[in-house]
Order: C-alpha cells, then sequence, then structure tokens
C-alpha cells in the first residue's frame, strides 16, 4: 500500500511567503497590468484574516496575468526560480527529495500550481496547488475552481489520490507551518509543524501536542 507525505509550500519548504517575488517577476514582464493589480494588492495589506489575505493575493496575481499568453510565463518563472531557490529551506526540501524519489511525496499548496515546479524543477513531484484558467493559450486572470487553501487541500488530495493513486493508498505525513493547513495535517498520523519562532512552537504545542515541531530560524 502507497502512503503519501504531504508538504505546505510557502513559510514550509519556503522561509517565507513568496507571493510578492512572483509578483515582482510578473511585473517585469507585465508592467502595464500594475495599476489593475494595485487595488488587490492593498486588499492584502488591509486583510482582517488570513482567508481574505489569500483571497488578495490570488487576485493579484490574476490581474497580473489576465491577458498573458502562456508561453510569456517562461522568463517570470525563470527569474522567481532563481530568487526563491536562496529561500527554500534545505532541511525542509532534503525531506521532500527525499519523499519524491520513492514516489510519495506532493506538494500541496495555495500559490499556482506552476510556481513550485518554477522552484523545484529537478524534482518530478506532483504539485496540488491553486490554478488559474486558460482560454486559447492566455491566461483570463480567474481561478479555475477554489483556491487551493484551507479544506480545499484536503479535496484536493482526496481527488489525486482517487484519480493518480493505486486502491488503498493514504496518507502517512504532513508538513506545514500555518494552522490554515489544519485540515490537511489531520489527514496524516505523523505531523511536522515548522515553527520559525517559540511563540509559533507554544501554540502549535497547545492545539496539536502530538505534533512534531521543526525549530527553524
Amino acid at each position: 500500500m502507497t502512503s503519501l507525505v504531504l508538504f505546505d509550500f510557502d513559510g514550509t519548504l519556503t522561509k517565507c511567503d513568496t507571493t510578492r517575488y512572483l509578483l515582482m517577476a510578473l511585473g517585469m514582464e507585465r508592467a502595464h497590468r500594475v495599476l489593475s493589480a494595485l487595488p488587490h494588492a492593498l486588499a492584502m495589506k488591509r486583510a482582517a484574516n488570513d482567508f481574505e489575505l489569500q483571497r488578495a493575493k490570488v487576485a493579484c496575481i490574476g490581474a497580473m496575468l489576465g491577458g498573458m499568453p502562456v508561453s510569456q510565463l517562461d522568463q517570470g518563472l525563470i527569474r522567481f526560480g532563481r530568487r526563491v531557490r536562496r529561500l527554500v529551506r534545505p532541511e525542509v526540501k532534503t525531506a521532500l527529495v527525499q519523499q519524491a524519489e520513492c514516489h510519495r511525496g506532493v506538494v500541496v499548496t495555495a500559490s499556482p500550481d506552476f510556481v513550485v515546479r518554477a522552484v523545484f524543477p529537478e524534482l518530478e513531484v506532483p504539485v496540488l496547488g491553486t490554478q488559474f484558467s486558460v482560454v486559447n493559450g492566455m491566461f483570463t486572470g480567474e481561478v479555475q475552481g477554489d483556491i487551493c487553501y484551507g479544506a480545499e487541500k484536503v479535496a484536493r488530495v482526496r481527488a489525486y489520490i482517487d484519480e493518480k493513486c493505486a486502491i488503498g493508498t493514504d496518507v502517512a505525513e504532513a508538513w506545514s507551518d500555518a494552522l490554515s493547513d489544519r485540515p490537511m495535517m489531520d489527514m496524516a498520523p505523523v505531523r511536522h509543524w515548522v515553527c520559525a519562532s517559540d511563540r509559533d512552537s507554544a501554540a502549535i504545542q497547545i492545539l496539536d501536542p502530538s505534533g512534531h515541531i521543526i525549530t527553524v530560524r
């Protein structure tokens, strides 16, 4: 029986949220779209909670992508990947590489699925992420389906298991830095929480005392 190991991306595999680096990379290719993205960037700063912040991030990325040929994305992703590879947490990447080699690792992220592949082009790892609609080879700027966030991550993982995996496949481990991933983390009997501060560690110990805390700086 196959058992999957799930990895969040931003803040788990990387040291920070990489959205700004993606927006900067897109801005170099799509300067004329910056004004369209500005209201959503302001909404990111004013977000009252994590879900509002995530929706604003996705809307901002969508505004930058709208009307862009898919083929034009490559150059921006090269810049993005080069910058973000410096921000990868080596201890978490090592775990991902080990699981990818065993065909067990899966990255599950609210970020666009294509950004993960830009950071780890050498890994053949499935990525379940937020998808943007493409029509006639061009991004519409709209999200295809739901944002891969919170409980939606669980739905994506279950759909992936049903469609791509052998009968009996389950989830053995999960890695995340964010409590918004609790639904996904609860799919796994072994949960690795990546904590960058004592405050984060204390919160996890209260909410998930059997979770494994990985302290990073």
